[in-house]
């Protein structure tokens, strides 16, 4: 099977060498497997790590382009770079440790190619990894909306509605321990909070558009609503709190303006 690891990655090239040599070192040598950096133009220090690698035979490669206020738009245009059976998203602050954990991943593709299967991970289902048939059915990976997470959210809730519950989440026997520290750009959360409810409906309108290219019914969206406004309310309850202890401080750049204004403006479904 082919395997495009995808990794964004700005100033802090150790940690990203980290996790990928360690995904290197563990994996089976039974799938061909790439490893793409994504990382900025003016982010020298980075791509010259991915050089190294590939000097070092890791087969990583940089995918560079100008810093990008959306941060799903980085992972989807690393994945157009790397064509492969299924993409693996890993962050550089997420470190695998489980031998032959390609073999797990291939094993849950080839079960079902057609759904979104999660690294196990000690934060919960948050890393996704993406079969090639369900990019190609929803056109994308990520959404491009958003200058820090929400992303993962948003394509659990896109998940539940092209399966169903319970049985949308399904997680490899992978696992990756995922640092928690403070997210850059994670500020103003309760405008994003808010922002990624008002664009529900066009969840809504993606799933029902991404089930009908899988050839998948409608499921049973009672259960699934009742479980949106459970999410809902634990982010009014909670968010503070997760500000406080993620947010970031520093005094927001012109990327996160860019990121809100298009928000914003893009309030409205599409």
């Amino acid at each position: 099977m082919k395997i495009s690891v995808l990794c964004a990655s700005r100033s802090n090239h150790s940690n990203m060498r980290t996790v990928i040599g360690a995904l290197d070192m563990l994996k089976s040598g039974k799938h061909e497997i790439r490893y793409v950096v994504a990382c900025d133009w003016d982010d020298g220090a980075t791509q010259s790590a991915a050089e190294r690698m590939y000097q070092e035979a890791i087969p990583a490669l940089s995918h560079c382009k100008k810093q990008n206020s959306f941060l799903g738009a980085v992972w989807n245009e690393a994945a157009d770079s790397a064509p492969a059976d299924v993409y693996v998203i890993v962050t550089d602050r997420a470190l695998c440790v489980t031998p032959f954990w390609d073999t797990f991943i291939a094993d849950a593709v080839s079960k079902d190619a057609k759904r979104v299967t999660w690294w196990t991970t000690n934060a919960g289902p948050v890393i996704p990894i993406v079969p090639e048939v369900w990019r190609q059915a929803a056109g994308q990976i990520y959404t491009s909306y958003f200058p820090f997470w929400f992303d993962d959210t948003w394509l659990h809730e896109i998940s539940a509605m092209v399966h169903g519950l319970p049985n949308y989440m399904v997680q490899a026997a992978c696992f990756i321990v995922k640092k928690s520290p403070m997210t850059k750009r994670m500020r103003d959360l309760r405008f994003w909070m808010d922002f990624f409810i008002a664009k529900r409906p066009e969840r809504v309108a993606h799933a029902a558009r991404i089930r009908e290219k899988l050839g998948l019914p409608a499921p049973d969206m009672k259960p699934i609503e009742e479980w949106f406004s459970q999410n809902d309310a634990m982010w009014a309850r909670d968010g503070e709190k997760w500000q406080e202890v993620m947010g970031d401080k520093s005094e927001p750049d012109d990327i996160y303006f860019e990121a809100k204004k298009y928000a914003v403006e893009n309030w409205e479904p599409k």
